[in-house]
């Protein structure tokens, strides 16, 4: 008799022991059965590869005389930042020009780059961009996403901070050489569930909230609930109305190397 439904070939049975005595033809059945086995892993696992790592990166320009209708070359770079990030994903670079750029809004940046494919905003190397968001009520950049990796921006004249990184999907981002002067609130704020960022060689100055006569605006803070793993290296704060940094509620421990502060809680 054969039994075909596991591809073997069954002969016959030998004494007692019940042995199977199994064909070659069983054998280069089951060795085919393996091979195929083995082919269809090795797909699968590409297909895994694939779906989590970006296919290719774009590269993106922002330069003070572009305009928000071109495609973000480099020789028909976009005008806003909120232009910028809007279609950023995961492996792509944004380069900033220098400049002032006048009449931002708040850009939000909530998609996620990941370990090695991080989403990279920086300024051109050698140049200054300076972001300012004079008129605009909310905050200059909402970080909700992972993995950023944001360098040599200042942002200044935000109406509710500078920077927030905020949510528990807000984790793992890098902000490298930026500077928040003069906003309406706190310069960079860590807050609710955000873990494993970390604030490297940044500096926070003149930052002051009218609407409540300079008691919140700090330089730096990492309060209300933070998640785990939040540093601070390398960083300056001055002449804030509050504090240079405040962990006001943090709940989790913050890590601060080299670090300075000096004249604040000055209006």
């Amino acid at each position: 008799m054969f039994d075909r439904s596991g591809g073997f070939v069954i002969h016959r049975y030998y004494g007692k022991c019940k042995c199977l005595k199994i064909s070659r033809r069983s054998q280069n059945r089951e060795g085919m059965n393996l091979m195929n086995y083995a082919k269809i892993t090795a797909i699968l696992a590409l297909i895994v590869i694939s779906a989590s790592a970006p296919s290719f990166a774009n590269v993106y320009y922002v330069a003070v005389n572009g305009s928000d209708k071109n495609p973000g070359t480099a020789e028909k770079p976009f005008a806003t930042i909120t232009k910028a990030v809007y279609g950023a994903s995961a492996g792509d670079t944004i380069w900033v020009h220098g400049g002032t750029y006048t009449k931002q809004k708040e850009a939000a940046l909530s998609q996620s780059g990941f370990e090695k494919a991080p989403i990279r905003l920086s300024a051109v190397q050698g140049e200054k961009p300076i972001l300012d968001f004079t008129g605009e009520s909310d905050c200059g950049l909402l970080i909700k996403g992972a993995w950023w990796h944001l360098k040599g921006l200042t942002i200044t004249h935000a109406g509710d901070g500078g920077i927030r990184i905020t949510g528990k999907s807000a984790c793992h981002n890098v902000l490298e050489n930026v500077t928040t002067c003069a906003n309406g609130d706190t310069g960079l704020h860590i807050t609710e569930g955000a873990a494993d960022n970390t604030i490297l060689n940044c500096d926070s100055c003149l930052n002051y909230d009218p609407q409540h006569q300079g008691e919140n605006a700090d330089g730096f803070a990492a309060k209300f609930d933070v998640g785990t793993g939040n540093r601070f290296i390398g960083c300056r704060s001055w002449s804030n109305s509050d504090d240079g940094y405040d962990c006001w509620h943090a709940g989790q421990a913050v890590r601060f190397e080299n670090c300075f502060a000096w004249r604040n809680g000055e209006n």
